[in-house]
């Protein structure tokens, strides 16, 4: 935080992290064609939901009460000569087979962002003249724009090796982070 109690984008991260992280982390892979070296994740979620024999997907049990979060980041290389550009993700997630039966398919997800428009007061401050110690009403307005965004997003059914799946596309742009929290 700095010095007046305004949260940065590091700080809204691990909130993030403490508010949606599951007590149980499943196994993720990131693969796709062209350079990924600059994208991480990792999918959460509780104890009451199970993986599959494969140990390669997650399997819920009961959306409601066990919800999946996947935490993706995406750090760009600081050497001004490689810079990553923005990615869409498409982010895959294998439900087992057996899912859709048991009704366990999530049909909406939201987006938590932190980017350069979410969860980033550093353009407000400069708007605002870049004061050393903001007046009460900068602060609140600087408070309120430092949390993280909140974006709906489409959830698709799809099929994959004949278990259920759904798709979320997640767009990013260079150093920031998104927890798709499924609903």
């Amino acid at each position: 935080m700095t010095i007046s109690g305004i949260p940065k984008p590091v700080w809204t991260a691990f909130q993030l992290l403490h508010t949606h992280a599951g007590d149980r982390r499943l196994p993720t892979t990131v693969g796709a064609q062209g350079n990924v070296s600059y994208i991480s994740a990792m999918a959460t979620t509780n104890s009451s939901s199970s993986r599959d024999d494969s140990g390669l997907t997650a399997t819920l049990t009961g959306a409601a009460s066990s919800p999946l979060r996947v935490f993706l980041g995406f750090w760009g290389n600081p050497d001004t000569c490689c810079n990553a550009t923005a990615r869409t993700i498409r982010l895959t997630v294998n439900h087992g087979t057996d899912a859709a039966a048991k009704g366990g398919l999530p049909t909406k997800a939201v987006l938590h962002v932190i980017d350069d428009t979410h969860g980033n007061v550093q353009a407000l401050w400069h708007s605002l003249g870049a004061p050393n110690k903001p007046n009460a009403a900068q602060l609140a307005q600087l408070k309120a724009a430092s949390a993280a965004g909140v974006i709906p997003v489409t959830v698709v059914k799809a099929t994959l090796d004949g278990a259920a799946s759904t798709v979320v596309t997640v767009p990013m742009t260079e150093n920031s982070a998104v927890v798709v929290e499924y609903l």
